[in-house]
């Protein structure tokens, strides 16, 4: 008798089948999935068998699915019983129900309602029957030892939150609490406060017969097959809610690839410093020739390499240029005066033909340089344009 209690109202022992890699990969065979809703959800192997025996198992997982509506405890208890299933049950009759596991503890009744719901999710009713002639025989040895179960409400609003009202899981429980409360009085108030009103309605009615019929009226004990779900019943109404696995992220630099049309050099130019003026004097040294045209300035207190007092500056840089030096920039410069005096001493002996000709000859001699070299060269051009006229 010691015996018994400790195993019905005891700890049961807990079973392991979370997955190994070094196991099931290794041979192949099996899925590895996770069970109950992060972050407590655990690592299980279903095996080649358990697989073979539900086909609602077969599919819907693959390999690191997570199954988020079902208990990793109460899941895991049904994959041993899926296990010992079908040959292994033929030939080893009296080896011990899976099931069994299920018993023990002050949850022993909500374990029962997890367990009938997710054999409703898998599509076994021969598992949600079993369930119940498990419950049975446990009910049967309470009832001998008149033994009262304390009442429990989670189950009852496990089943309604997953499976809807009036179950016959349901009705089950019911007849379990009114038949084992016969012998020890009526129900109390505080007992029924937390129940709903239909159901606490059928423990007392349910335990009022029991009381005047006796074993007569026991279903439960008679082995009535009202508890037994049928394909005629159509009760399933809930499926397995399972989730893919996340993808898998190389870490290598090589399989990385650009997510967006931004290149490094376009990075770095978004996160470089703007550009801020000059706080040392801008000459034609300091500024080098990118491309495209440049933009003769004369700035106060600057000369070129050749003495020049102008420089060189591009269209880009202008700005800053300007912010440096202000109003004291002029956009160009008076014409040397070597050329001017030139120009001067021999304009009387020139036609205007002439004289148009060595201007524009000066004109492009001053834009392609500003030293002093230039200058000189400009002046030899012009000078054979005024011996041609004097010829």
């Amino acid at each position: 008798m010691l015996n018994f209690l400790k195993m019905a109202l005891g700890p049961r022992p807990t079973l392991d089948r979370r997955s190994s890699s070094s196991s099931a990969l290794s041979n192949g065979s099996g899925l590895d999935i996770r069970v109950g809703k992060p972050p407590h959800a655990r690592p299980l192997n279903i095996s080649r068998s358990a697989l073979k025996a539900c086909p609602v198992l077969r599919a819907r997982l693959g390999q690191g699915s997570t199954i988020m509506n079902a208990d990793p405890v109460v899941f895991e208890i049904i994959l041993d019983y899926l296990d010992s299933s079908g040959f292994l049950e033929m030939v080893r009759p009296n080896s011990q129900n899976p099931l069994e596991y299920l018993i023990g503890g002050s949850d022993m009744m909500l374990k029962l309602a997890k367990a009938w719901h997710i054999a409703d999710m898998l599509d076994l009713m021969h598992l949600q029957n079993k369930l119940v002639d498990t419950y049975r025989i446990l009910y049967l040895k309470l009832l001998n030892s008149r033994i009262r179960m304390p009442l429990d409400r989670e189950p009852f609003t496990y089943l309604r939150n997953h499976m809807g009202t009036h179950t016959k899981l349901e009705k089950f429980l019911i007849d379990i609490y009114a038949g084992l409360a016969r012998y020890d009085g009526n129900f109390s108030v505080e007992e029924l406060d937390d129940l709903p009103n239909d159901i606490a309605q059928s423990l007392k009615q349910r335990r009022a017969q029991l009381v005047v019929q006796g074993n007569f009226d026991d279903r439960i004990a008679i082995g009535d097959a009202c508890f037994k779900v049928s394909k005629s019943d159509e009760t399933r109404r809930t499926s397995l809610h399972v989730t893919p696995p996340p993808p898998l992220r190389s870490t290598s630099n090589g399989s990385l690839r650009p997510q967006s049309g931004y290149t490094v050099s376009t990075v770095c130019s978004m996160h470089s410093p703007p550009l801020s003026p000059p706080t040392t004097p801008i000459s034609s040294t300091s500024m080098g020739y990118i491309g495209g045209h440049r933009v003769r300035l004369s700035l106060s207190g600057i000369t070129s390499i050749s003495g020049q007092p102008d420089v060189l500056v591009s269209p880009s840089a202008l700005p800053a240029v300007w912010s440096t030096f202000g109003t004291a920039m002029r956009p160009a410069r008076t014409r040397s005066t070597s050329t001017t005096t030139l120009l001067q001493s021999r304009a009387p002996f020139m036609d205007r033909a002439a004289l148009a000709s060595a201007r524009q000859l000066d004109t492009d001699a001053d834009g392609d340089s500003s030293d002093d070299e230039t200058s000189q060269r400009s002046g030899r051009k012009y000078q054979s344009a005024l011996d041609i006229q004097e010829q």
